[in-house]
């Protein structure tokens, strides 16, 4: 009886569709959204630093992180073993 009600479904010619035009137009509307979220991000801001977090800017030594510290484009996070910083 399962077997026959998704049989009758699928032959149902009134039933919704997807075409390759629904699918089409809904990337487009999406994908933009999705590009413009990461292109805003340039800095961030330590808030939490928990055991060993270190700043590594770019061509410059290592340095532990502190609260407040500003983490800018270019500028990596490095954590330690059981470590971790919010940012």
């Amino acid at each position: 009886m399962k077997n026959a009600f998704f049989r009758q479904f699928l032959r149902d010619p009134n039933r919704p569709t997807f075409s390759l035009g629904d699918a089409l137009v809904l990337l487009l509307l999406v994908l933009p959204l999705t590009f413009a979220d990461a292109a805003q991000l340039k800095e961030a801001r330590i808030s939490q630093v928990i055991k060993d977090v270190k700043l590594l800017p770019a061509q410059a030594a290592p340095r532990p992180a502190a609260v407040s510290d500003e983490v800018r484009d270019g500028t990596a996070v490095r954590t330690g073993v059981e470590s971790r910083a919010e940012l």
